[in-house]
């Protein structure tokens, strides 16, 4: 007999119902939590959803799978449920019954699994066909009979990205240089002529460096301001060697030239 199997392929081997084990289990499973979530979500639309549904008559290849595309769904939604990690949750549902009845999976007392990177496993496959926009229609169509307000919306502002952030000299001089450079790079390409020499790859990664740091002395950042600056300024300041003109800097051939698009 296998390790795991599915509870719809699970025949009785004795005629008599009150010898039925998991008919307890099945009726109090039904008043958990975990039953109510179920009860609430379209599992076969969602392995749909995931492409986990062969619609093909050809087999597939392979060793069959434990779980069952619905079943793989909802473990993941179990992980999630649970907070639990892969190791953790491999040795709850291998001695809790609702949560082998939520995954619609049979382990044996006897034969539990152990390989816990099953759990990783299907995690990244779901991960690798996970289509956001269709699964909240899914959802959303399966819970509009129990949702009220629908004309009204509400957001959580601790999702939304923030750009602020505490604004020392090298963040600020860093972002500085870091815009200056997409433009010089944007307009010596719009101009066609010759981009000017700078050492901006090695202060990136000195920066980087800098960044990664958890303490900084007063020596290492002067210096990193030092750098920063002089990048910045080379940058605004260094002369294009086809013009003649005294003063006639990159910067100011790029603005001239691409006042029209900037």
């Amino acid at each position: 007999m296998s390790k795991v199997q599915n509870f719809a392929g699970l025949t009785q081997s004795l005629p008599l119902t009150e010898f039925d084990f998991y008919a307890n289990y099945r009726a109090t499973f039904e008043k958990t939590e975990l039953g109510r979530i179920k009860r609430l979500l379209p599992p076969h639309e969602l392995a749909e959803n995931f492409g986990l549904v062969n619609t093909s008559m050809k087999p597939k290849r392979g060793r069959k799978s434990y779980f069952t595309p619905e079943g793989k769904v909802a473990l993941m939604i179990l992980k999630m449920y649970t907070q639990l990690s892969a190791p953790k949750l491999m040795e709850q549902l291998n001695g809790n019954v609702h949560y082998q009845i939520f995954c619609d999976i049979y382990i044996h007392p006897e034969r539990p699994l152990t390989n816990y990177k099953l759990i990783d496993d299907v995690a990244e496959e779901l991960a690798g066909s996970l289509k956001i926009q269709q699964l909240q229609d899914i959802l959303a169509e399966a819970w509009k009979p129990y949702m009220k307000k629908l004309d009204t919306m509400y957001t959580d502002v601790t999702c939304y990205k923030s750009e602020m952030r505490y604004p020392t000299d090298q963040k600020l001089l860093w972002e500085c240089c870091r815009k200056a450079y997409v433009i010089m790079c944007e307009a010596c390409q719009r101009l066609n002529i010759h981009r000017p020499r700078t050492k901006y790859l090695d202060v990136e990664k000195a920066n980087m460096g800098y960044v990664k740091q958890r303490k900084h002395n007063k020596g290492q950042t002067k210096k990193m301001l030092r750098r920063l600056l002089a990048l910045l300024e080379k940058m605004l300041k260094e002369p294009t060697p086809s013009t003649k003109e005294p003063g006639f800097s990159t910067a100011s051939r790029c603005i001239s030239g691409c006042s029209g698009w900037m």
